[in-house]
Formats: C-alpha cells, sequence, structure tokens
C-alpha cells in the first residue's frame, strides 16, 4: 500500500461558534429559550436580572413589540424600548402585603392509580388479598392494562396462583370499568358483562371478529354471527362505543407538553395588533460591578477569566436580540400576506420564500424561525408552520391553499350519506365541479392527513 502527499483545494463553509449559537436561539421556542437564559444566569457570573430602573445601555432578554396595520398594505411597528419580567401571574393568588405564599403554587390532582387505591377499602376482602390488590393496581400501566401475566405476579409474591386470580377478579370490579385487564379482548368482554348483561353475541364478537370490526366488515361479521346485516352493524355500534382505555380521562402522570404562543394577533376594525409575548422571559443584562473589574483589574488571571465570561455573554444576548427581530419581522410579514386569515378565517397560498425574499434572509432562516413556535388569535393557538401551504390553480387561474381544499373535502364528507359515502374519485369529481382539479392521490393523501376515514370505513350499515 502506497502513502503519499496531495495538495486539493476545497471551498467549505465554516460557521462560526457565535453564529451557531444564533442559529440554536433562533429556533428555540419560548420555554426553551427561558431555561437556556436561566442557565446562563447560573453559569456565566457576570449576567444579572436587570431592575426595573435598568441603565438604558442594558441588554433585555426581549423586547415588546406592538403592530397595527392601517388601510389596506401598511403595517406599522413600534417598540417602547422596555421588557418587563412579571413572574406573578394574576392566576396566582397573592397576598394583600404583596408576598406570595409558596402554599399558593401547590396543586394535587388525584392520578389514577391514587383514584383505584381509594376503592380499595370498599372492599370486603382480609388483609393479604388487599395487598396482592395494591401491588396489582401499582403493576398497572399507563393505560389501565395489567402487562403482568399471573404467574410472574404470584411467583414474585411467593403466593398461590388461585389467590393471585381472586385479586384480580376483585381489582377487575373497581371503577373505571376495564381495568386490570390482560388484553383488549378481556377489556371490551368486562364492560359487556356489567353493562349488556354478557350478551353472547357481543361476547363472541369481541373474541372473534375484532379484526373485521375495525376494518368495517359487516357483512362477513353477519355470516360469521349468521344473523342479519342490521344487527351486526347494531353489535358494532355498541363495541366501538366501549372504552378501550380504561384510564381515559385520569391523570397517568404522563409527561405534559405546554405550548407558550410567541404573540398575540388581535384585529379591531381594519386594525391589526401584533403584541409580542415578553413577559415569559426573563431581563438580564452584564453585571457593571464586573465590567468595572474587567476594566480596571491588574491580576492577569481574573482579567482573562472575566474577558471571557463577559464575551460569552454578550454573544449569548446579541443571539437572543437577533432571535427578537428576525420573528418580530417574520411576524410581520406572515400578518402583511395572511390578512385575510385573521379577518376572515381564510389562508393563502404561502411560501418560506415569500417571507425570506422582502426581508433579505434566507428560507433556512424562516424555518428556523418559526420552528416550534406559536401565536394566539381569534381562531385559537395556532402554530407558525400553518400559514404556510401548497397553492392549488383553479381552472380559473386562481390559487387557493391546500388548506382551502381540505376544508373543502372535509365539508364534503359531514354532508355525505352515511350509507353511501362518498370514494376519493367520487371527492375529486366534486371538487372538478368547483372548478379544482386535483388527482384521486391527493385527495386521499389530504383525507388522511385530516385523520378521516376512506370510504370503506365510513360505510354504515345502519341509519344513525
Amino acid at each position: 500500500m502506497k502513502l503519499d502527499l496531495t495538495l486539493k483545494h476545497t471551498q467549505t463553509q465554516i460557521i462560526s461558534p457565535a453564529l451557531q449559537q444564533t442559529l440554536k436561539i433562533l429556533q428555540m421556542p419560548l420555554p426553551e429559550l427561558r431555561e437556556k437564559m436561566e442557565l446562563e444566569l447560573e453559569e456565566n457570573p457576570v449576567l444579572d436580572w436587570m431592575e426595573d430602573n435598568a441603565c438604558e445601555d442594558g441588554i433585555s432578554g426581549y423586547s415588546q413589540w406592538t403592530g397595527e396595520l392601517e388601510g389596506e398594505d401598511r403595517a406599522v411597528f413600534q417598540s417602547d424600548g422596555r421588557m418587563t419580567a412579571d413572574f406573578t401571574s394574576r392566576h396566582i393568588p397573592v397576598k394583600t402585603d404583596g408576598s406570595l405564599s409558596p402554599l399558593d403554587l401547590i396543586t394535587k390532582e388525584e392520578t389514577f392509580k391514587e383514584y383505584l387505591l381509594g376503592q380499595l377499602p370498599d372492599i370486603k376482602a382480609d388483609k393479604r388479598t388487599l395487598s396482592i390488590c395494591r401491588y396489582m393496581i401499582e403493576s398497572l400501566s399507563s393505560s389501565g392494562y395489567l402487562d403482568s401475566s399471573l404467574q410472574n405476579i404470584a411467583t414474585a409474591l411467593r403466593l398461590p396462583l388461585q389467590q393471585v386470580k381472586h385479586a384480580l377478579s376483585l381489582v377487575q370490579t373497581l371503577q373505571p370499568c376495564g381495568v386490570g385487564a390482560q388484553n383488549l379482548e378481556e377489556c371490551l368482554s368486562l364492560q359487556v358483562k356489567k353493562f349488556f348483561d354478557g350478551d353472547e353475541n357481543l361476547l363472541r364478537m369481541i373474541h372473534e371478529c375484532l379484526e373485521l370490526i375495525a376494518r368495517n366488515k359487516i357483512k362477513e361479521i353477519a355470516r360469521t354471527l349468521r344473523v342479519d346485516i342490521e344487527s351486526a352493524a347494531g353489535y358494532c355500534v355498541i363495541i366501538k362505543s366501549l372504552q378501550p382505555i380504561p384510564s381515559c380521562g385520569f391523570n397517568t402522570e404522563s409527561p405534559v407538553e405546554y405550548v407558550i404562543p410567541e404573540a398575540n394577533i388581535s384585529t379591531e376594525q381594519k386594525n391589526i395588533w401584533i403584541q409580542m409575548n415578553d413577559h415569559f422571559l426573563p431581563k438580564i443584562s452584564i453585571n457593571r460591578f464586573y465590567e468595572e473589574m474587567y476594566e480596571k483589574g491588574k491580576d492577569e488571571e481574573t482579567h482573562e477569566f472575566l474577558r471571557q465570561k463577559i464575551i460569552g455573554a454578550k454573544s449569548f444576548l446579541n443571539g437572543v436580540s437577533m432571535r427578537n427581530e428576525i420573528l418580530t419581522s417574520v411576524l410581520r410579514q406572515i400578518v402583511e400576506l395572511q390578512k385575510s386569515y385573521f379577518f376572515d378565517g381564510i389562508l393563502k397560498p404561502m411560501k418560506l420564500a415569500d417571507i425570506s425574499e422582502p426581508l433579505g434572509i434566507h428560507e433556512s432562516t424562516v424555518s428556523r424561525a418559526i420552528q416550534g413556535k406559536y401565536i394566539t388569535c381569534k381562531h385559537g393557538t395556532i402554530p407558525l408552520k400553518s400559514f404556510f401551504t401548497t397553492a392549488i390553480r383553479t381552472a380559473e387561474s386562481e390559487n387557493i391553499s391546500s388548506s382551502q381544499i381540505k376544508s373543502t373535502i372535509r365539508d364534503l364528507i359531514g354532508r355525505e350519506d352515511s350509507r353511501n359515502p362518498l370514494s376519493d374519485f367520487d371527492i375529486c369529481e366534486c371538487l372538478k365541479k368547483k372548478n379544482v382539479s386535483i388527482s384521486r392521490r391527493t385527495v386521499a393523501k389530504y383525507r388522511r392527513e385530516m385523520q378521516i376515514d376512506s370510504s370503506t370505513m365510513r360505510r354504515a350499515f345502519i341509519q344513525a
């Protein structure tokens, strides 16, 4: 094997650490950015909270912007240059002297397992059996099923299998009905036995026809049960009304993701107001004491340490400021292009380039700016990504957004005859009558994106 040295000219793009940090900050949603700012406050000693009467050259975490749309095409944005960090939310009770009691922040919601354990005292059984029941409740999955086999539980507790089975039968008498089941069939069977007196046809359908029920194969079910189609359809309706997840509606202590909007956009007559959600972020700046120590200090080690920390602080604050400026500009451009949505709920086609080109930035920058971010308006809490839709050209050479087509498809399906639902081809024909020509495959794609079943699954064999 021969080794040699060669020279080669190549062009590579090198992103500086400061720019990398700025890009990361840009795509952070508010909760993540707040955590990052609090982490920087802990790790960088030169950063400090800003007082209400802070000096003018202090750097705030976020600036407050309001916008007004006047006339048809002009948007005017103003900044008051201030940022207020209000950590006593209006929803939290505050004492008359202005202090906040830590006890006011304590809330406790009963969990699913606590709800079940609270019913154990009503069961007439000996202490050992109740202990087994308690063990089984603690072993339930978040859905309310008992995933462990009875043999494994008996082995772990060193108890007879028959005693464990008896304890399980007691657990399965608790509310909600179906808890403690070891599979879907058993869960549904427990509910049929309690609410429908153990109807034999329903139980047989659960044990033999669950897959057919999921595929809405009513005729095959009728042949299996040797009943007429209407009876089979009626049984399917009953089974579909049962609860397959016993813990549904209860607190299972699963992690909850909160959405905090970047801004609130409101309309008044012909005006649109944009209020940035600046109250959620802390207001921070570089501590003057450390700046003076850096300027006047003589110890080289201290001087170098402060220099590195001040550079890092300025880079971080610059990244937060850039995020504010870019996000505000992007929101302004979205409002200007989607005025019809904020007034009338009509979403126009819009691409990333429609935002990036007027602002003179790259499309990837816009993509980072809208990633994982939301705004609130009269239509609800809206992800910024939903404003970007593809354009479909109609027969009249007009562009309409894919969201408008989805809305039309949803309306067509909502008005269809449930006994004879519209197929994807039928929907294509209906759209052609509205001068919208798209393929059947596109209709199927939009239908799946809206989580609407196919015509086979939507077909009803009895009139609702």
